[in-house]
């Protein structure tokens, strides 16, 4: 009995054309079918001499979109290492390599005519670059991010080759002057100096957008350590994923404690969401601590507890001066009948004036 088994690897690359909605971008379009047309080259490569049968079969549930099963039936049709044939012939075909190993290339042999290595890493440094960037962007639109991948796979093009390699690297080092020019509109601001009179605080800073896009940063921070202090200053807990319109800079307030006295260097820098360093977000401030704040406060309290006592003091004696002052009663008014003395206040001196007075009344 004859078995005909399908090729695992090009059912593999089919099943990446799969889309429910019947509309697949042109980038996964193409992708598709240059792999299929490099599986099937590399499978003629083999055995050249020689005619084998291969059955391509795509998923059970594939659903292409109708560009994408127009390309692939046509390349099998006009490309010249393949001839569609009808399945039930394959069984009885000739085929003398039917088991053949397939390797895969070296990795080691280059043609003459592929594209240089230099390129290549010139290439594959602008994909990492759009990596990063894509991570950096909060719910970007497909379309925006189709374009940028659509951009990388210019650069990849074989047509860059020889001659054309100076073309494919002014596209490549335009990619990348783009993402750089977007990154860089993300800056920290703060202040080289923060001066704190205590040992805890709050250190404020702001994170600008100035792209033209809603991106997600994580702020980070590291607090380079001084020799010979027995205390360090620490940060507390903060909000550190932070994401930010276009165009805004919102601020962000750092909890620090046990500051030592003197300057503490803290480093920052921002990150996507996946821990990806964003170039050129490094930036430094310094928490100069004098730890004056509670001397200050009990010179405060002590001066308020001065002024308080100095307040008493002088009250008192403006009461006791008002009761002084006041002259007590000496006798019953002039034709009335004198029913008892009257007591002067010790400390005044007697009026001679006012006793004659009084004789004259009663006489």
């Amino acid at each position: 009995m004859t078995i005909l088994l399908a090729d695992h690897v090009l059912t593999g690359v089919l099943a990446a054309g799969d889309t429910s909605s019947g509309v697949l971008a042109q980038s996964t379009q193409f992708a598709v079918t240059q792999r299929f047309l490099a599986e099937t080259a590399m499978i003629a490569a083999e055995a050249p001499d020689t005619d084998r049968s291969i059955v391509v079969e795509p998923p059970e549930d594939w659903s292409p979109s109708a560009a994408l099963a127009g390309d692939l039936l046509s390349d099998t049709t006009s490309t010249p290492w393949l001839s569609p044939t009808a399945l039930g012939s394959l069984p009885g075909a000739q085929d003398s390599e039917r088991g053949l190993t397939r390797q895969p290339p070296p990795n080691t042999k280059a043609s003459p005519g592929e594209l240089t290595g230099s390129y290549l890493s010139m290439v594959a440094q602008t994909g990492r670059e759009l990596g990063v960037y894509q991570d950096l962007l909060y719910l970007p639109s497909k379309s925006y991010i189709q374009g940028l991948q659509q951009a990388l796979t210019v650069t990849e093009s074989s047509a860059w080759r020889g001659r054309g390699e100076g073309q494919g690297q002014k596209l490549a080092a335009k990619l990348s002057g783009f993402m750089s020019g977007e990154e860089g509109q993300i800056k920290i601001i703060a202040a080289q100096q923060v001066p704190m009179g205590g040992s805890s605080g709050l250190v404020p800073l702001s994170i600008q957008n100035h792209s033209q896009h809603t991106i997600q940063v994580r702020l980070n921070t590291s607090v380079v350590p001084v020799p010979d202090r027995s205390s360090q200053l620490t940060i507390g807990h903060f909000k550190s994923l932070i994401t930010i319109p276009p165009g805004l800079a919102p601020t962000v307030r750092l909890p620090v404690s046990s500051a030592p006295i003197g300057p503490t260097a803290i480093q920052l820098t921002l990150t996507t969401v996946h821990g990806k360093l964003l170039p050129r977000s490094l930036t430094s401030l310094t928490v100069q601590s004098t730890r004056y704040g509670r001397a200050i406060l009990f010179l405060v309290g002590a001066a308020i507890g001065v002024l308080v006592l100095t307040s008493v003091f002088r009250g008192v004696r403006r009461r006791m001066r008002a009761e002084d002052q006041v002259a007590p009663e000496d006798g019953d008014l002039p034709g009335s009948v004198e029913t008892g003395t009257s007591a002067r206040h010790p400390t005044e001196a007697p009026d001679d004036l006012a006793d004659a007075r009084r004789w004259a009344d009663d006489a």
